[in-house]
């Protein structure tokens, strides 16, 4: 939904919101081969 900038989405994050103890959403997108995952494990740590 985010990477086709769907406006549907935002409904969805407003109900999660209270969930995250006020924590920021990210999202990482691009294409495949590009680091996604390497740049999401650097994040989490």
């Amino acid at each position: 939904m985010a990477e086709e900038e769907d406006p549907e989405i935002y409904g969805y994050l407003k109900q999660l919101y209270p969930s995250t103890c006020n924590a920021y959403i990210i999202g990482i997108t691009g294409l495949p081969g590009a680091g996604k995952s390497s740049i999401v494990n650097l994040l989490i740590r």
